[in-house]
């Protein structure tokens, strides 16, 4: 069970699994309930997962572990994560933000199968570099083809590549608004405000490495073209949402403006 000062987070898509994660000694616990007790040895560098009862399936584990067990391991050792789906561009990658259930995953898929690589799933580990940030690969698990099933763990390379953008993917619930699709650069001062609410933090309760979470993000926010995308959530417009994320891709490929003027 849980300790008392443990930190907590929703998780789920959509979210809504009370999730809880606390250190203890050299050890780091993520406990997912009615799943599994996750703990990262930070002397052995070994994690070791205790399932919940012995009829919990062993892809149900590796999901939860790829998709927020592990981003959560690494951004206590120092990394940032943001929860992101990302697509390369060229050589560099576009990180695709949004809350469960906004369609991340849903896009990235669909820009796939138009030839783009697809660098994570759901999330995009970086650190801050002079130019902006730098992100890398980790491991990924997609949902295959046949309901329910799970390809192997994927990886979209061994070397880091620079983050060149962020697109902060929100749905449009006016259902009067007849814009398909709404892109338009978020300006410096709100850009931060904008792309924190999807930061991975395992705990913020060391004064240091809050103070170096806060000022990452904030270089990340001033130095990284911060793009919003307002679209309608209707399958049947999901050509719209691709095309015009198509258009930035292309552009930052080709080493122009994130969007063009």
């Amino acid at each position: 069970m849980p300790q008392e000062n443990a930190e907590r987070w929703a998780a789920g898509d959509p979210a809504g699994v009370s999730v809880a994660g606390w250190q203890a000694g050299d050890q780091r616990k993520v406990y997912i309930p009615d799943l599994a007790l996750y703990i990262y040895d930070t002397e052995t560098n070994v994690v070791s997962a205790r399932v919940a009862s012995s009829s919990i399936r062993a892809d149900d584990v590796l999901d939860a572990y790829f998709g927020f067990v592990l981003p959560l391991f690494l951004q206590s050792e120092g990394a940032e994560v943001l929860h992101a789906s990302a697509v390369l561009a060229g050589r560099d990658v576009v990180a695709l933000c949004g809350r469960s259930g906004t369609g991340k995953s849903t896009l990235a898929t669909s820009l796939m199968q138009r030839g783009y690589g697809i660098w994570a799933d759901d999330a995009v580990v970086w650190t801050a570099s002079k130019a902006g940030a730098i992100t890398f690969p980790l491991p990924f698990r997609r949902r295959a083809a046949n309901a329910g099933a799970r390809a192997p763990a994927q990886s979209a390379g061994s070397h880091p590549r620079a983050l060149k953008a962020v697109l902060v993917l929100e749905r449009i619930e006016n259902a009067e608004e007849s814009d398909e699709v709404v892109i338009g650069p978020v300006q410096a001062a709100s850009a931060l405000k904008c792309v924190l609410p999807h930061a991975y933090a395992f705990s913020l309760s060391d004064e240091r490495r809050r103070r170096d979470f806060v000022s990452r993000y904030v270089h990340l926010a001033a130095t990284i073209p911060v793009v919003r995308v307002r679209f309608h959530h209707d399958l049947r417009r999901l050509g719209s949402l691709r095309d015009t994320c198509e258009r930035v891709l292309d552009s930052i490929g080709a080493g122009g403006a994130v969007l063009a003027s």
